[in-house]
């Protein structure tokens, strides 16, 4: 029984690695500028807000959200990209 669960795994893990190589290799055609996505480069003020309310429960996870998210914003406001 262990050497089974031990095999299913080892399968499951291979799968979720494969599928995140896949996902970076598709995203790394891109620079990181270009392929940011989300309520930031939408500059969408009220699903940040949401985001921020859904992070309450850490107030340093909530306060990287809102520094990340403005950074993004001033760079996309700002014509550097």
């Amino acid at each position: 029984m262990a050497d089974h669960l031990n095999t299913a795994w080892t399968n499951d893990t291979a799968k979720i690695l494969i599928g995140v190589d896949v996902y970076v290799i598709a995203i790394s055609d891109y620079h990181p500028v270009k392929a940011q996505t989300g309520p930031a480069i939408r500059n969408d003020q009220n699903v940040i807000k949401k985001h921020l309310d859904l992070l309450s429960f850490s107030p340093e996870i909530q306060h990287l959200y809102d520094v990340v998210s403005h950074d993004i914003i001033r760079l996309h406001q700002s014509g550097l990209t």
